[in-house]
């Protein structure tokens, strides 16, 4: 065998090599990424409320998370929403939570570029995820929330399909619908569906009827739940059903 023929069977056998060795490794990383962090289910009495609400224009999403009650040291969360040509973008950050009681961020619809805002039109829906972790890195709960943006409309649904508020009146300005995770105050009664928050960017006096699929709707006027009646009321608010 001449010398010619050695270093092509030569550079053969190495590049066969190499296709083995990062057919490998992309067959682990594919295992790997597709196995899922388990987290420990979080019963509703602990699960933090969770609110967005939308500036007067619509470009950014105001975070609050109050009643941190889950035994964590991090949490990671990630704001993703949908684009109207189909794209999903996200947001997402992480915070240490010693001695934090509540937590507030502003999430914009959009980029920033040396001070320069570009934002996302079109805005429609997306979802806000949580995930508490230990002082090890180690996940000990989860939960997400999918989220409605709503413009100039008189009818605020969940994206679950599972609340509905029909107004008497067109609600002027941005609003966002979603689920809260957790309640504030003692209910006093046996929650059944819910809770849903509806948040606007100031505070609006209006009326109008409340689907969930249940007997009876109350709403928490601030300071406690009132049974829900078609009478004028105050957003932003949240809701729940018995």
């Amino acid at each position: 065998m001449n010398s010619r023929i050695k270093k092509l069977l030569t550079l053969v056998l190495l590049v066969l090599g190499l296709v083995a060795v990062v057919g490998v490794a992309l067959i682990v990383r594919s295992r790997t990424d597709s196995v899922e962090e388990e987290a420990p289910d979080v019963e509703i009495a602990e699960r933090p409320i969770v609110s967005m609400t939308p500036s007067e224009d619509g470009h950014w999403l105001y975070l609050r998370i109050e009643k941190l009650v889950i035994d964590a040291e991090i949490l990671d969360y990630e704001l993703l929403y949908n684009l109207p040509d189909g794209r999903v973008q996200g947001v997402p950050g992480t915070m240490g939570l010693d001695g934090i009681q509540v937590v507030e961020k502003e999430l914009l619809l959009g980029t920033e570029s040396s001070g320069n805002y570009y934002y996302d039109d079109g805005v429609e829906s997306g979802s806000v995820s949580l995930s508490f972790r230990d002082g090890r890195g180690r996940l000990v709960g989860k939960l997400t929330s999918d989220f409605a943006l709503l413009n100039n409309t008189e009818i605020l649904k969940s994206i679950d399909g599972e609340f509905e508020l029909v107004l008497e009146n067109e609600l002027s300005g941005f609003a966002v619908v979603m689920s809260t995770l957790g309640y504030p105050g003692e209910p006093g009664f046996e929650l059944a569906s819910g809770p849903y928050g509806v948040f606007t960017p100031t505070e609006v006096q209006i009326d109008g009827q409340v689907k969930m699929g249940s007997d009876n709707v109350y709403y928490w006027d601030g300071t406690g739940w009132e049974i829900f009646t078609q009478d004028e009321f105050q957003l932003p608010t949240i809701f729940a059903g018995s």
